[in-house]
């Protein structure tokens, strides 16, 4: 699903896909940013939908997979894990 949905977002420039309104608390829905990253061993880069909050000068992503009890692929191993591709 996350393929598609980013072809989506990619397709229309964020314009469908960029919020997620599902349970959100935001009145117009929480939005979305894509981070693509390159995995650690694999090298392959892959690009998850991440819910993205402005903090003042920060930027909080949030990758929480609608809340399951298991952990989100893209937070694999904290600052080991993944890293943003450049």
């Amino acid at each position: 699903m996350d393929q598609l949905n980013v072809a989506i977002y990619r397709a229309t420039g964020g314009r469908i896909g960029g919020t997620w309104r599902i349970g959100s608390a935001f009145p117009g829905g929480a939005p979305v940013c894509l981070l693509t990253t390159k995995g650690r061993k694999t090298g392959q880069l892959r690009t998850p939908p991440l819910l993205c909050l402005v903090d003042g000068d920060r930027v909080i992503l949030v990758a929480s997979q609608g809340g399951l009890p298991k952990h989100p692929e893209p937070s694999g191993g904290g600052a080991g894990g993944r890293r943003p591709a450049k």
